[in-house]
């Protein structure tokens, strides 16, 4: 049991559709990442010498914005996240060696986003991207265990890729005009065990 502290960098990969070209005068959709961070706990199931089963609750929050270039202007819109967290991982330990161990993690996230706007009323006139609330995700990393007297602390990295379409379609520009999107997010958590 233990508890972690997170900084991420989140951004979007984004699939425009076929006929991006025949909506308005639209010419490209780009992301812009931002940086996040979260908080969360650590529940730590050992299964053997090597090999822990980790459930890593966490509560995140996060901005992107969307970029949609024009023939006459550049919209921006930004896409807020707050989101609930569940990374189900496996953890594969070397040995140890004095008081380091390196290891490596991988694994499915599952997230609920509170404030995506799959909800929302949206219309032709409204400057909206709304996303999906539910998205999983496959995350892997690595990272060091250092054994104190008191508590083991692990500064860990992993990248974070949603394997689902996240955006909620609809007729209008901002989201018809994506046909695919996905969140990436690169992310530095120091966990304390």
């Amino acid at each position: 049991m233990g508890f972690t502290i997170l900084g991420s960098y989140g951004r979007f990969k984004i699939n425009p559709v076929n006929e991006l070209l025949l909506q308005d005068s639209l010419q490209s959709i780009r992301s812009m990442g931002f940086p996040g961070f979260g908080l969360g706990g650590i529940a730590n199931v050992r299964m053997g010498k090597y090999f822990d089963f980790r459930l890593l609750p966490q509560l995140h929050f996060n901005n992107r914005n969307v970029e949609y270039t024009f023939n006459d202007r550049i919209d921006k819109i930004q896409v807020e996240s707050v989101s609930f967290d569940l990374p189900i991982l496996v953890k594969y330990k070397s040995e140890r060696h004095s008081n380091k161990r390196l290891y490596v993690i991988g694994g499915v996230r599952l997230s609920h986003d509170f404030a995506a706007l799959e909800d929302k009323d949206r219309g032709p006139n409204r400057k909206i991207v709304a996303l999906k609330q539910q998205s999983i995700s496959y995350e892997f990393g690595f990272g060091f265990d250092i054994y104190t007297h008191v508590f083991k602390f692990s500064p860990e990295i992993k990248m974070t890729n949603s394997i689902n379409n996240m955006i909620s379609q609809d007729p209008y520009l901002y989201n018809g005009s994506i046909g695919f999107l996905q969140t990436r997010l690169l992310q530095i958590s120091f966990h304390f065990e």
